[in-house]
């Protein structure tokens, strides 16, 4: 897609960090940032409650068990689908249409899939080892003190379908991505820079 706009995009493992990286970034770039603001664009655009879109952004839409548990009754596992595709259609015309308006911050939401074809679209993923995510997640995330291991992998689980499903590729891979940055070595400011810093060339680069 042929427009000027900067269009970041962020995919994190749970506890990373991601979502802070993504707010300096913003600021400091002086872009607008999204991230659960497109939760309630989408809700707002499908008719659906807030709570659906809520669960379903990072749950693969093929589970039966899911769809109970969100109060629908599918006849068939064809129309387990229908309601996930169209929640991740509306979904995808909401990002469509912000990316169109503006350079901008996206963070989740299979963003980096959706506007593949910008060319102002830079695909970044954050990670950290899992001592540091689990720190995180207790005390910046206010989960509980008995949170483990597994209970983050658990999350991470589920982005991991969601992307797996809408995006047609592997949550976190190298070759889904132009930069993979690790707070564990650089921390939440380093990986902001070290991503300024890629911003400079990639702007260069793209024209953008």
């Amino acid at each position: 897609m042929d427009n000027n706009n900067l269009l970041i995009t962020l995919g994190r493992q749970f506890g990373s960090g991601g979502r802070e990286v993504g707010q300096i970034l913003a600021n400091d770039l002086g872009i607008a940032f999204y991230d659960k603001e497109l939760i309630y664009k989408t809700a707002k655009k499908g008719g659906f409650d807030v709570n659906v879109i809520e669960n379903a952004e990072e749950i693969a839409n093929n589970s039966l068990i899911y769809s109970l548990s969100m109060g629908f009754f599918p006849q068939s596992g064809d129309n387990v689908n229908i309601l996930g595709n169209t929640i991740n259609k509306a979904q995808n015309d909401v990002i469509r249409s912000i990316a169109d308006k503006s350079s901008c911050v996206i963070v989740g939401r299979c963003a980096d899939y959706v506007l593949k074809d910008y060319k102002g679209c830079m695909r970044i993923f954050i990670k950290a080892p899992m001592d540091i995510r689990l720190k995180r997640a207790k005390e910046n995330y206010g989960m509980k003190k008995s949170t483990t291991e597994r209970d983050i992998r658990r999350i991470d689980h589920k982005r991991s379908s969601y992307y797996n499903c809408y995006a047609g590729g592997s949550w976190g891979a190298s070759d889904n991505y132009d930069l993979i940055v690790d707070t564990g070595v650089v921390g939440v400011f380093g990986a902001v820079d070290v991503i300024k810093s890629f911003v400079s060339a990639f702007r260069q680069k793209r024209n953008v």
